[in-house]
């Protein structure tokens, strides 16, 4: 997170794009400036989700994850993630991370087959 220090309760947020129904929540690990969190495939539905991060807690600003200062305008062309085949309570799914064409990440989860 670029200029925004992390509180103890920073947490980020995992949100299907289309559908409104409960967030996924996930404990962020910070360390200097630097922070990380883990989500695992297995617990998302079928669709596109959205990652958040709420640097100051329930009580502050939320904020796009997402990758601004560097040198590529558009990533989604050049920085390709794999997408892994996961077994979920919806069935079997391919799943990974992508940018949008705002250069947010984001995770696309799609049946398999």
């Amino acid at each position: 997170m670029y200029g925004i220090p992390l509180a103890p309760d920073a947490h980020a947020e995992v949100c299907h794009r289309d559908t409104a129904g409960p967030l996924i929540r996930a404990e962020v690990a910070v360390e200097q400036a630097e922070f990380g969190f883990t989500v695992a495939y297995g617990a998302l539905r079928p669709g596109v989700w959205d990652l958040w991060l709420r640097p100051a807690g329930e009580g502050g600003p939320r904020a796009r994850i997402a990758r601004l200062l560097d040198d590529i305008a558009d990533k989604r062309h050049f920085l390709i993630h794999p997408r892994v085949p996961v077994k979920t309570l919806y069935g079997p799914v391919e799943a990974g991370p992508y940018f949008t064409r705002d250069n947010d990440l984001s995770v696309t989860v799609t049946a398999a087959g």
